[in-house]
């Protein structure tokens, strides 16, 4: 078993670049069938405050754990014994992931333990949606270190509940062209991130609109920018949306957006 932790003052590479080549070539064989944690393998590279296990023998990769900012947890194991050790590694300072994302399978395989070892807030099934067309609405920019008191401003209207589950860093992405807004004279009304470029891919998520703004306008048009800049560089845009959120799943295939078959996540306590 392999695990390290990476925070913002490290080299990026000096220690983890062993566990990231093996990262891929896990990814390399999955072909595909893990695209959540295939994006979060990739943002690693431009982020802090992360932690990637990885469990093996001699003869192959069992198992492999992201834990990415916001504790947002991603896993994929071919036993149930690799998911649960891994489960046990997925710490970062002391502190258990807020989510987990992972196959259906895999999340079926540590239900119960979860259930026992820390609590489970609640289930859902996400779709995992594709999208390889510009939208023709489009309209925001990329936030930059200028925007940031706007920013922490516009974090105050965010519903509690969601936005302990945002990547509200507001500093960092605005630096690696994470985050995309719409401005509304001096005020930032709405937002959403960029993550995990791969060579041929990116996902968008948190999409988010002030409640007194026209919100279902400004998001469309604010995923459609994002969208529109992922495309000029990359092949495909992915996004995960709650199957139960029957207004955003409409909005996303509105703007092209395609099913792509379905992840476990548990809210986690």
């Amino acid at each position: 078993m392999k695990s390290v932790n990476r925070s913002t003052a490290d080299d990026p590479y000096e220690l983890v670049s062993p566990l990231l080549a093996l990262a891929d070539d896990w990814l390399a064989l999955s072909e595909g069938a893990n695209i959540p944690l295939e994006l979060a393998v990739h943002e690693l590279r431009s982020r802090g405050e992360w932690r990637l296990s990885i469990s093996r023998t001699s003869e192959r990769i069992e198992g492999l754990s992201v834990v990415m900012p916001g504790a947002h947890w991603y896993l994929d194991a071919l036993r149930p014994t690799i998911a649960e050790m891994l489960s046990n590694m997925a710490v970062i300072h002391g502190r258990r992931p807020a989510t987990l994302t992972a196959s259906q399978e895999v999340g079926g395989w540590l239900r119960g333990f979860l259930s026992e070892t820390g609590g489970i807030r609640a289930e859902r099934a996400v779709k995992l949606l594709r999208c390889d067309r510009a939208p023709v609405e489009r309209e925001g920019r990329w936030a930059a270190d200028a925007d940031l008191t706007a920013l922490r401003e516009y974090e105050k209207g965010i519903d509690p509940d969601r936005l302990q589950y945002m990547d509200t860093s507001w500093e960092v992405l605005a630096a690696i062209r994470g985050l995309a807004v719409f401005t509304s004279g001096d005020l930032i009304v709405g937002s959403i991130r960029r993550y995990g470029p791969a060579p041929s891919y990116a996902a968008i998520s948190d999409l988010f609109v002030l409640p007194d703004a026209n919100r279902a306008e400004i998001a469309a048009r604010l995923a459609g920018f994002v969208i529109g800049e992922i495309l000029t560089r990359r092949k495909v845009v992915y996004v995960l949306v709650d199957e139960s959120d029957v207004l955003s799943l409409a909005s996303y295939r509105h703007l092209g957006f395609e099913d792509q078959g379905s992840f476990y996540r548990a809210y986690l306590e």
